[in-house]
């Protein structure tokens, strides 16, 4: 089956959520491995070989050297952000190239498919060589590209995406979605009342908010319409 950017954002986010990742870290993973997805690879079966571990994630890397790290045994797609800020600062350092050498991460084939998200920080020309439990890192330091446009903002592979979208095995997406969706708030006159124009009864309850997939609904099941009231 074929599913948009969008839906790719919303499984992928609410997942790590859903598997008690750290807040600080769901963002940033969730733009990482957008990219990685738009140049080929398979992030739903890496999130799901991972399930166990997503609770315990730091994202840190421990430094073992002037350019060595270790990821102590979180997968690579953890800790890449990290390793990617520290290639950029040491390519900028050099003035050139840098290689950054990464030991104790798994899943480090992800790395291959980073070159668009680290040239969108600084450092092209992306190289990866991979190990046993590890991978050296190498690329040139050119500087954040100026002036792009907002479908270019997250690079060309996330720009052909927003037009092609992504495919996926049907039961896969679908499981995925379902565990992804336990990280949402259970639907509630509380749970409703959030940012957003907000439509309510003569009695003040909640009973939706106004937008193009509901307005017309809601509306229709309201007995005395002039009695509503959106307010924000």
């Amino acid at each position: 089956m074929n599913y948009s950017v969008r839906e790719f954002r919303h499984i992928v986010g609410r997942f790590l959520h859903a598997h008690g990742c750290s807040r600080h870290l769901v963002n940033p993973l969730r733009d990482l491995l957008l990219s990685a997805q738009a140049d080929g690879f398979d992030v739903l079966t890496e999130l799901e070989r991972t399930r166990p571990e997503i609770a315990g994630f730091t994202g840190a890397l421990a430094a073992t050297g002037a350019t060595s790290y270790d990821a102590c045994g979180q997968a690579a797609y953890a800790v890449a952000p990290d390793l990617i800020d520290r290639l950029v600062i040491a390519a900028a350092a050099a003035d050139g190239t840098a290689t950054i050498v990464l030991a104790g991460a798994t899943g480090t084939e992800l790395l291959s498919h980073l070159a668009g998200y680290a040239r969108l920080r600084g450092v092209d020309r992306l190289q990866v060589e991979l190990g046993a439990d590890g991978a050296e890192v190498s690329g040139t330091f050119v500087g954040r590209p100026a002036n792009l446009s907002a479908r270019t903002s997250e690079g060309p592979g996330v720009a052909s995406a927003l037009v092609s979208g992504f495919d996926a095995e049907v039961e896969q997406f679908w499981r995925l979605f379902h565990e992804s969706n336990e990280a949402l708030t259970p639907d509630s006159e509380l749970s409703r009342q959030h940012a957003g124009a907000q439509l309510r009864d003569a009695q003040g309850n909640v009973i939706g908010e106004v937008d193009e997939e509901s307005y017309l609904y809601i509306r229709s099941q309201v007995e005395l319409p002039d009695e509503v009231a959106s307010r924000c």
